[in-house]
């Protein structure tokens, strides 16, 4: 039997039967709905360009989104991108859609922010991993 005898605390005994049985709960959340990505589209001796994609993968769209990636070599943002706002010092920048056009991602859709990088090799390293709370 289980009282709170008033007092709003439980008291007593959970019969050796099994008649009050504990469940755990564990904290499932939610999945990410999109896939982020750095993709380099173009190079050359000292920098090149670059797009962060966004692909919408759930069933509703995403309204506004903000994304981060850091570079592992030397790399830097210039100062001209396209569809969003990049901040950030190097090695560590971050994507915004900065109210834009592109704030809303429907289902299946991708948003790109393009940014023109300086780096001082001719060949990049791997691209970042683009993180942020609607990244999987």
């Amino acid at each position: 039997y289980m009282s709170t005898n008033g007092r709003g605390i439980a008291y007593g005994k959970i019969d050796p039967d099994g008649d009050v049985q504990v469940v755990p709960q564990v904290y499932t959340p939610p999945p990410k709905p999109a896939e982020c990505k750095y993709v380099v589209t173009n190079t050359w001796w000292g920098g090149g360009f670059a797009e962060v994609r966004i692909t919408n993968t759930s069933t509703s769209a995403i309204n506004g989104w903000t994304v981060h990636w850091t570079y592992a070599d030397d790399s830097t943002v210039g100062t001209t991108t396209y569809n969003g706002v990049v901040t950030g010092t190097a090695p560590n920048y971050t994507a915004t859609d900065g109210g834009g056009w592109n704030r809303n991602i429907g289902r299946g859709d991708t948003a790109s922010v393009g940014i023109f990088f300086g780096q001082s090799t001719q060949n990049p390293l791997p691209a970042p991993a683009v993180t942020g709370d609607i990244c999987k």
